[in-house]
């Protein structure tokens, strides 16, 4: 139990330096066993974990030296047969040298071919915009404007003579209309225009009394009357006459 003692686990806690738990009786785990970097069934045991066989180490570090030989040969052979294809690929250099030259012979007239065929794309479209500059130049386009004013010119007077006489020929019909419906072509036909002393049109003879004074409207002067005398107008109407005078 007195590897179970919480101030004996506490220390073991402390320790700085790896420690082994070889309490021993593996029917009982103590806390010591827990706190332990490891734990053994025995005190023999510790001593084997604890203690290496040199035996053991040396017959290991040959093992793992006849492993690393053999590793190295391996790769100085895959190395060997890389390096052998890579030669193989690569030939003599003065072939690639030449080989190079001729390809870099063709880029160059490749290239000459190109140059050449851009130029005269190049030149085949300034001749077109130059073309096209010449047909729009200042003095093309008057010239043509003139070449084209001359006929408008020569049709100009004939134009406006007829725009002139239907102009005439509209304006004397909607004058002569216009004459028909004016109050001084009704006068002009016998007719006259009453009106009472307010400066009142009459339109009715409701509208008057016996003795009022109207002044008539003539074609040609005017007139003042006296009302002796009105007849009512009919209650029924034909064609939007007078049937008759009134009494």
């Amino acid at each position: 139990m007195a590897f179970n003692d919480e101030r004996v686990v506490r220390r073991l806690a402390a320790v700085r330096v790896p420690v082994v738990s070889a309490v021993g009786h593996d029917v009982d785990t103590t806390l010591c066993d827990w706190v332990a970097d490891l734990r053994a069934a025995t005190p023999s045991q510790a001593a084997e974990l604890t203690v290496v066989d040199s035996t053991q180490r040396q017959e290991r570090l040959a093992h793992q030296s006849i492993v690393l030989r053999r590793s190295m040969a391996r790769r100085l052979a895959d190395d060997r047969a890389t390096l052998q294809t890579i030669r193989s690929r690569i030939g003599d250099p003065r072939f690639t040298l030449l080989q190079c030259q001729q390809q870099l012979d063709e880029a160059v007239l490749r290239a000459a071919g190109s140059i050449r065929t851009k130029l005269k794309t190049s030149r085949s479209i300034t001749d077109a915009f130059e073309s096209r500059l010449r047909a729009r130049h200042p003095m093309t386009v008057v010239a043509r404007a003139r070449t084209a004013l001359v006929p408008l010119e020569l049709r100009l007077p004939s134009a406006i003579r007829t725009k002139l006489s239907r102009l005439s020929t509209r304006l004397s019909d909607g004058n002569s209309r216009l004459s028909g419906l004016s109050p001084l072509a009704i006068l002009a036909r016998g007719y006259s225009i009453a009106y009472r002393l307010n400066g009142q049109v009459v339109r009715s003879s409701v509208e008057i009394d016996i003795d009022e004074q109207l002044s008539l409207r003539l074609h040609e002067g005017g007139a003042t009357v006296v009302v002796q005398e009105k007849r009512m107008p009919q209650p029924n109407i034909v064609d939007g006459t007078w049937k008759g005078p009134g009494p």
